[in-house]
């Protein structure tokens, strides 16, 4: 929860879209992460 506000899986697609350029672009230097990468670790903050 954030700010007393629950993050939606649209949300977190849509974070994870704008960290990737639509999806066009990785993110990382120890680990290259994909779109469907972030992802899984914007759930996993989530709880």
């Amino acid at each position: 929860m954030q700010n007393g506000k629950d993050i939606t899986d649209a949300e977190i697609e849509e974070m994870a879209d704008k960290c990737s350029c639509g999806g066009t672009q990785t993110v990382g230097a120890l680990k290259v992460l994909q779109k469907e990468d972030m992802i899984k670790v914007y759930q996993m903050a989530r709880g």
